[in-house]
């Protein structure tokens, strides 16, 4: 399966420098990509918003987490996190994003193993 959604700056550059490796997402409504249907060897197209530009990536595994801290504990968040934050402000940080501290709550965390292909 082919996905496509956007990035922001920071970590659409650390994927593409490799030092972030992992995807963490949740279900939230502005998401195009149904994350609990993601599977290994899936597509993702990650769209930078600040210019367009794009990065193909191939999953290598999804791992579902009731919560933000039990997954940047067990993936890491040199791989997670592209800020090089703390676990508390990683932590911190998901909760910011549009939906995620709620939905979170709700639907858990998905952190997706992705490697870089174009």
């Amino acid at each position: 399966m082919y996905w496509e959604t956007d990035l922001n700056n920071r970590p659409f550059n650390a994927i593409l420098a490799g030092t972030k490796l992992i995807e963490g997402r949740t279900l939230a409504s502005w998401d195009p990509i149904p994350y609990n249907k993601v599977k290994v060897n899936d597509f993702i197209t990650f769209k930078r918003i600040s210019d367009g530009a794009v990065l193909k990536t191939k999953v290598i595994y999804v791992h579902h987490y009731k919560n933000t801290k039990e997954m940047l504990i067990k993936e890491g968040t040199k791989n997670v996190l592209s800020s090089g934050d703390t676990l508390e402000q990683g932590i911190k940080n998901y909760n910011s994003f549009l939906e995620y501290k709620e939905k979170i709550q709700k639907y858990g965390i998905y952190a997706i193993r992705i490697q870089l292909i174009g």
